[in-house]
């Protein structure tokens, strides 16, 4: 291994070597993590123009996102304010009095309520964009 010499031939302070070993290893791990950063910007950026694009198997891919996060929601909340205790109850019990609890079903009724709203916010969008002058036409071509 070649040591390595500063002008006057004099050999580096251990502080020079570590410090441009410093250096070095920070250019490396830069250019790693710009490479990494350009990488995900990209599958992000693939991910949303799948996911958001403007043909009918792209509104069926939404559509069916919504179905399961709102269900998949309404069983979170039931299961994490009602935990099931296995063995003490019937059946029948234990899905009525956790997945159709008064509070669940009332959190979950707010957000139909929420989804409802837009969609008839969406309807007359459409309605007022296109001077339709029916709304469900408006409405059917959401749905």
């Amino acid at each position: 291994m070649a040591q390595r010499l500063l002008p006057g031939n004099r050999p580096p302070s251990t502080w020079q070597v570590f410090r441009s070993d410093m250096l070095a290893l920070l250019t490396w791990v830069r250019g790693r993590f710009k490479a990494f950063s350009d990488w995900w910007a990209r599958s992000w950026d693939g991910l949303m123009n799948w996911f958001f694009v403007l043909d009918y198997q792209g509104a069926r891919r939404r559509k069916k996102f919504l179905f399961i996060s709102f269900f998949g929601l309404w069983i979170g909340m039931a299961l994490l304010f009602h935990p099931i205790h296995w063995g003490v109850y019937s059946i029948q019990y234990i899905i009525l009095n956790t997945f159709f609890a008064y509070d669940i079903v009332r959190h979950m009724m707010l957000i139909l309520l929420g989804f409802w709203l837009t969609y008839l916010l969406a309807t007359v969008y459409l309605d007022d964009i296109f001077s339709l002058n029916e709304f469900s036409v408006a409405g059917r071509f959401i749905r």
